[in-house]
């Protein structure tokens, strides 16, 4: 991911910071993930949407942010500065990107202020279905579901780079055939409603594309198989791809 673009809040990603960064001033922003108060030093770990960082807090080296750190909950918002160092020997943490280093904290911005979430966001304990929905905001923030928003977009990027350097034009809705594919929430009918031209392309074209990216980038998005039903139409004349019911789609001379 590139660098962020200048402004107030920061100037490097938590989740991009490195051992060969050791020594930069530099700030960062994002939730409070956890907080932990090791009876005069207060650890937080900051999260943004490339991962975390472990803030430290010394109360004799900067007594305003320390105490401001003692007020923050799960779910704040801040920007913090310091000098990113290294950590000592018995403190890194190998699983984490960011484990060899942390932030000694010299300056705290708090940017907005948390309620109690309904439910614990650094934790993927099981939650209810109506609770999640109602509080989609609050779950899009889970590390899974982030995850799964950056492969979804990874798919759909990548399907619509190759349809354009094969010629395809986004943004041409004429017809049926986009309409109803698009009933169909996946990246797949995606593709069918911004390049309804498909329909109408060379049989190899097609069994190019679907069976190269479409239907492999299908799978894995829905995990448990291609979802055959947004997969563009093929004629009885031509070589099926998938196996789709004839009356699940408008034939090609329907969408003349």
């Amino acid at each position: 991911m590139k660098p962020p673009r200048p402004n107030r809040y920061r100037t490097h990603w938590a989740g991009q910071l490195r051992a060969n960064d050791v020594g930069q001033q530099v700030r960062v922003a994002g939730w409070v993930h956890r907080r932990r108060d090791h009876g005069g030093l207060i650890f937080i770990d900051v999260r943004d949407r490339t991962g975390l960082l472990q803030l430290v807090f010394r109360p004799e080296e900067a007594p305003e942010a320390h105490a401001a750190a003692g007020r923050l909950r799960g779910e704040d918002v801040i920007s913090v500065s310091g000098e990113l160092v290294r950590r000592d020997e018995s403190a890194v943490n190998p699983e984490l990107p960011t484990g060899e280093v942390e932030l000694v904290v010299s300056g705290l911005e708090q940017l907005a202020d948390s309620e109690t979430p309904p439910f614990q966001i650094d934790e993927d304990d099981p939650v209810g279905e109506e609770l999640r929905l109602r509080y989609r905001y609050l779950d899009l923030r889970k590390e899974r579901m982030r995850d799964n928003v950056l492969l979804r977009h990874a798919v759909v990027k990548e399907i619509r780079d190759f349809l354009s350097d094969e010629g395809y034009a986004a943004g041409v809705h004429d017809g049926p055939v986009g309409e109803q594919l698009c009933q169909q929430h996946c990246p797949v009918s995606h593709v069918a409603h911004e390049f309804p031209q498909l329909c109408e392309a060379e049989t190899e074209a097609i069994a190019k594309v679907l069976d190269s990216h479409v239907q492999r980038l299908a799978t894995i998005a829905h995990g448990d198989g291609v979802c055959t039903t947004c997969i563009p139409h093929v004629t009885t004349t031509q070589r099926p791809l998938v196996s789709t019911s004839s009356t699940d789609l408008p034939t090609p001379e329907e969408t003349r």
